[in-house]
């Protein structure tokens, strides 16, 4: 049998298992029920026996290794503590979500088990014959999704956020939690935190409703009235976030954090709505698997439109108290 270790992230305000962890138990299931293996998970961190029980809800086994200078995220100490995991689990898959740690983690861990690594992976298939996994991800700006092979075991990747459907079904029993005792010290790491910047914490990733500016807003007044169609959206959507494409965040309009795009955050949300965007290669590729997409733009020839089911040519300024008043009677 192969087994799968999922690889766990804690959310850092809420202290429970992030959302995007529940999507990798998501695929690590669908895996176990095609090798037959053994669903196992890696939690790494401080302080987690509460989320060791949640997680051992969904899994065979939780691989826990509870340590205070694993308290705060670093990289090295991470992979360090991963890396003994995995050689007590002996995985054949190691799964990890494609968020800021797992992107800083993954090519660390790969490099220290020396196998190949496929990073913000769209689309998985196993092979039953020969046990590879077949890993999809867009390539060229977007422009191609290509598929990846490697025959290197263990399996190695990490899964693009708000793609898999997350774990549903608890256990019928709660899997094995396994303490590992790890000696870590401050020698293992030569990074230093100097000093901690407090900057505006968003999560787009975990958003169900995105509202997006770009170039065509005008300015960061702009951004003010996407807030309006913003809050009429919470009544409707659990987590809603305001996005931009790269020019927006270029003009410091709005923060760094809010980019949608290759260089910026990749999203999957339930609803996308691109005011005032283009549609560049380099934007739609970080949003063009959002389940529904909504594009408002003058220029009845922006490429956007290509790509949204629906598009509405004007300026956003004269539709949007129309949109809005329209969703309000709704509710």
């Amino acid at each position: 049998m192969r087994d799968i270790l999922a690889v766990m992230e804690v959310d850092e305000e809420t202290s429970g298992i992030a959302p995007v962890s529940l999507e990798v138990l998501g695929c690590g299931r669908l895996l176990s029920q095609g090798t037959g293996g053994t669903l196992c998970a890696a939690l790494i961190g401080n302080s987690l026996q509460q989320q060791a029980d949640e997680i051992a809800k969904y899994t065979d086994k939780v691989y826990v290794i509870d340590h205070i200078l694993l308290k705060d995220f670093n990289p090295e100490l991470y992979v360090y503590a991963l890396e003994k995991v995995c050689e007590r689990a002996n995985p054949s898959y190691i799964i990890l979500a494609h968020t800021w740690k797992g992107a800083d983690v993954a090519p660390r861990l790969s490099a220290r088990l020396r196998v190949p690594l496929t990073t913000d992976c769209i689309g998985l298939e196993l092979d039953p014959t020969t046990g590879l996994l077949r890993r999809r991800k867009q390539v060229y700006g977007g422009a191609v999704v290509a598929t990846f092979i490697y025959e290197d075991f263990p399996q190695l990747v990490t899964l693009r956020p708000k793609v898999w459907e997350k774990v549903k079904e608890a256990r019928k029993d709660k899997g094995e939690i396994i303490h590992l005792d790890l000696k870590i010290d401050e020698s293992l790491s030569k990074l230093k935190i100097i000093k901690r910047i407090k900057e505006e914490n968003v999560k787009l990733a975990d958003a169900d409703a995105i509202v997006a500016g770009g170039r065509g807003v005008g300015g960061a007044e702009g951004f003010k009235e996407l807030e309006k169609l913003k809050a009429v959206l919470e009544k409707l959507f659990s987590k809603v976030e305001i996005g931009a494409s790269r020019p927006p965040v270029d003009k410091g309009w709005v923060s760094p954090s809010r980019q949608v795009g290759l260089t910026g955050e990749k999203v999957s949300p339930t609803l996308y709505i691109a005011v005032g965007i283009s549609g560049a290669t380099q934007h739609v590729v970080g949003m063009d698997k959002s389940k529904i997409i909504v594009a408002i733009n003058n220029d009845p020839n922006a490429y956007i439109f290509s790509i949204a089911d629906i598009g509405v040519v004007g300026d956003y300024k004269e539709i949007f108290p129309h949109f809005i008043k329209g969703l309000e009677e709704f509710l």
